[in-house]
C-alpha cells in the first residue's frame, strides 16, 4: 500500500511525463498474472520471508497506485486545493495537508479488502512450498502437510481451510463496514 500510495500520489499530482511513464509501467505489471509472477520471483530469489514480501509488493502495488492516482486527480481539482495554491503552499504541503487526508479513508478501505487476497496468495505459495517455511506455522503449509492424512484425519485439512475462509471473510466484511460508515459519514456532511 505504501509503495502504491507514493507512486499514485506522484503520478496523479504532478501528471505530465511522470504520469505517462508510471502509467506505462503499471500497465505492464497489470498485464502479468500476479500469482505466476509471485511464483517466479520466489523461485528465483529463494523461499524465505524477504522474497515472499518482495513478491507481494511487486505484484500488488499497481492496484493501489491506480486507485490513488484517480483519487488524487479528482481531489486536486477541488477549490480548497486551488486556494492552497493561491496562498503559496508548497507541493509537499498541498499533498500532506490537502490531498492525503481526503484520500486516506478510501485507501484504508481498499487496503482492508486487499488483505484477504494477500492471505490467499501467501497460503497458496506456502501450499506449494514457496511461502513461509517451517517451523513457522502457516495455513497453506498446514494444508499441504495434511494432504497425506486426509483419509484418516480430515480435520487436519479442513481446519486450516476454514480458518483461511473465515479470516478472509472477516477482513472483507470489515472493509465493507468501513465503506458503509464512510458513505454514511459523507452523506451526513453533504446534508449539512
Amino acid at each position: 500500500m505504501s509503495l502504491g500510495l507514493i507512486i499514485g500520489l506522484a503520478s496523479g499530482y504532478f501528471g505530465g511525463i511522470l504520469d505517462s511513464i508510471i502509467t506505462i509501467i503499471s500497465n505492464i505489471f497489470q498485464g502479468l498474472p500476479g500469482m505466476t509472477l509471485m511464483i517466479a520471483l520466489v523461485g528465483i530469489l529463494g523461499a524465505d520471508n524477504k522474497s515472499l514480501v518482495f513478491s507481494l509488493v511487486i505484484t500488488s502495488w499497481v492496484g493501489f497506485s491506480r486507485f490513488v492516482r484517480a483519487e488524487v486527480m479528482r481531489t486536486k481539482q477541488e477549490t480548497y486545493i486551488e486556494g492552497m495554491k493561491c496562498f503559496g503552499a508548497s507541493h509537499l504541503r498541498i499533498i500532506i495537508k490537502g490531498i492525503i487526508p481526503n484520500i486516506l479513508s478510501n485507501c484504508l478501505i481498499l487496503f482492508t479488502t486487499r488483505i484477504g487476497r494477500v492471505v490467499l496468495s501467501v497460503s497458496g505459495l506456502s501450499y506449494l512450498g514457496l511461502g513461509i517455511q517451517p517451523p513457522t506455522p502457516d495455513w497453506g503449509a498446514m494444508i499441504s502437510e495434511a494432504q497425506k492424512y486426509f483419509r484418516t484425519t480430515p480435520h487436519l485439512l479442513i481446519a486450516p481451510g476454514i480458518c483461511i475462509i473465515i479470516f478472509s471473510l472477516a477482513v472483507n466484511l470489515l472493509g465493507d463496514a468501513l465503506r458503509d460508515y464512510m458513505d454514511v459519514k459523507n452523506d451526513s456532511i453533504k446534508e449539512f
